[in-house]
């Protein structure tokens, strides 16, 4: 995940994020290799990025952007629908409300489609107080993202997920791949707000083990952060 950042001191660059998790998955099965999350953090950069840190009391040097980008489009506007949707983004913006954190119509999140504004991304608004790996935390948080982590003998590896319901029925069986492991699990975790921890003592066989045990946890179990779903080797 790339992260933009402006008002605060932050590293620049690859971060790893500290995974108490992972750490403690690495510590009980011991793997040769461990793939744990990395985040980049880019100052004063926006619109390419998937979320924005900011400190709190900075937080109108980022929003003036979309209020100018606002301002310039209501010039050209007669009265209407359209004019009414910028001026409600003013309004928020001017009580400091990134426009992420507004809700609107399906109607007025398509136009708001047709212009580029930061504030539409995941804002965290810092206090300054915190350490990298919090702040990391926060807009994992903020941006709806989760981990669901695998262990074995020959590694531990852990994924990021975005929190999105897919459909109300889990995917349809397919030929066992980890393609449709991620699409097992993506399907369970978008109905939860926590992470799954898949481990076994030895590598699986075969994928079709990794599916099987994945469809039947998801039908008996609800994930909590720590789960364990042990998939016969």
């Amino acid at each position: 995940m790339k992260i933009g950042f402006t008002g605060i001191d932050l590293p620049e660059g690859k971060i790893k994020y500290i995974d108490e998790n992972l750490n403690a998955l690495v510590n009980k099965d011991n793997p040769r290799k461990v793939t744990p999350y990395y985040v980049k953090f880019v100052r004063d950069e926006f619109l390419q990025t998937e979320a924005i840190v900011v400190l709190d009391d900075s937080i109108l040097d980022l929003l003036i952007i979309d209020m100018e980008k606002i301002e310039a489009r209501l010039s050209r506007l007669d009265d209407g629908d359209e004019k009414k949707l910028w001026l409600k983004c003013l309004e928020h913006l001017g009580n400091e409300r990134p426009l992420g954190d507004v809700q609107f119509t399906e109607a007025e999140l398509d136009e708001l489609k047709t212009m580029e504004l930061v504030s539409r991304k995941p804002v965290y608004r810092a206090t300054g107080d915190e350490d990298v790996n919090t702040i990391i935390t926060r807009v994992f948080e903020q941006a709806g993202y989760i981990f669901f982590y695998t262990s074995w003998p020959e590694e531990s590896h852990a994924w990021l997920i975005k929190r999105v319901r897919i459909s109300s029925r889990a995917p349809r069986k397919s030929t066992p791949t980890w393609h449709a492991v991620l699409s097992r699990l993506t399907w369970c975790l978008s109905t939860t707000t926590c992470g799954a921890i898949i481990s076994t003592t030895a590598e699986p066989k075969t994928w079709s083990n990794w599916l099987t045990a994945v469809t039947s946890f998801s039908k008996t179990t609800s994930l909590k952060s720590g789960s364990i779903c042990s998939p016969a080797p």
